[in-house]
């Protein structure tokens, strides 16, 4: 699910449901709808849209950064005072031990 947040009081939601068969029915293959959803980030990210993508595994800092926007610096100063151990870090990868 991703969701596009106008500065406005008007909230939009674009869920994309999609599947793969198993092998030998056919069907999409995995890496193509992969692609596909890649290539619709892209385009939102080109025209500007402010959005949000959940259950994602982002790969880099600054990925996440853009994610929590504006909170990303409480976000990271509350990581610091209350995961002072990293215990976190290795399951969302935000952060390195």
């Amino acid at each position: 699910m991703s969701a596009a947040l106008p500065d406005g009081e008007v909230f939009y939601l674009v869920a994309l449901l999609q599947f793969c068969r198993p092998y030998p029915g056919g069907g999409p293959a995995v890496m193509e709808l992969v692609a596909q959803n890649g290539a619709i980030v892209d385009a939102c990210r080109s025209n500007g849209y402010d959005f949000k993508i959940y259950f994602r595994r982002y790969h880099t800092e600054a990925d996440w950064a853009r994610h929590f926007g504006a909170k990303w610096a409480h976000f990271v100063e509350r990581k610091a005072r209350y995961d002072t151990l990293a215990i976190l870090a290795p399951g969302q990868k935000i952060f390195a031990r």
